[in-house]
């Protein structure tokens, strides 16, 4: 995919569109082969017996899940601090996969847009697509990945429902996909179920403009508020 960069002080500031749908899984990938000890989503849990009736019980064990979701966090990021550029991309999204529960917005806050910082996602161990990508893009962003190479990608799924993913591109222009809907990190153009939009990192628009109509007339990009992108990372610190 060819990415055309385009000035943020010329670009229009939008919101960035709001999923209104949960996307379906095309694939469940096994806790077994996890790359770090991971616990259960909150569905999964099993709360002791003793808890029945008991609500301050109930809450110490969530909060002690939210507290190794973090730990569990942090171990694998000292995992990684030198290892290659892919096996970064592949672990952090796995992990992530794993340790967030799909759960939108409306049904997480109350309301149809809230962007989460990594540490909220980790707590609450439930987000949206676009929490998932903020939360791969600040891990892989601290573990020294160029944010040049990364840009969260606004994109369409085949049904054209609105769907957030993390591209990485690398120096030859090859970009990979990091998607709540798969526990592989695959090349852009294996997943011909998505169509790129426009993308953003920090400090620039790019606009999806390959050689597949990703950019056709009935679909043109909108162009995000990286203003607001600025502050939500300001405030992650």
């Amino acid at each position: 995919m060819k990415m055309t960069p385009h000035s943020p002080q010329h670009a229009p500031a939008i919101t960035p569109p709001v999923v209104a749908q949960a996307p379906q899984a095309p694939q469940a990938p096994s806790r077994a082969t996890s790359p770090v000890a991971s616990p259960l989503p909150q569905d999964q849990l099993q709360f002791p017996s003793t808890a029945a009736g008991s609500s301050a019980t109930r809450l110490n064990f969530v909060e002690s899940q939210a507290q190794a979701r973090s730990e569990n966090l942090q171990t694998l990021m000292q995992s990684l601090k030198n290892a290659p550029i892919q096996t970064k991309l592949n672990r952090v999204n796995y992990f992530f996969n794993q340790n967030i529960r799909y759960t939108s917005d409306l049904k997480n806050h109350g309301v149809t847009d809230h962007w989460q910082t990594q540490a909220e996602s980790l707590k609450l161990g439930k987000g949206d697509c676009e929490d998932y990508a903020l939360a791969k893009y600040q891990a892989l962003k601290d573990l020294g990945v160029p944010e040049k190479e990364l840009h969260v990608f606004y994109v369409k799924n085949r049904n054209n429902i609105a769907h957030m993913v993390l591209l990485h591109t690398d120096s030859q222009n090859r970009s990979q996909v990091l998607d709540n809907e798969s526990s592989l990190v695959l090349p852009l153009d294996k997943r011909k179920d998505l169509r790129p939009v426009y993308g953003f990192n920090q400090g620039e628009l790019v606009l999806a403009n390959g050689p597949e109509g990703w950019l056709s007339g009935d679909h043109k990009p909108g162009k995000p508020n990286l203003k607001r992108f600025n502050q939500f990372l300001a405030q992650s610190r």
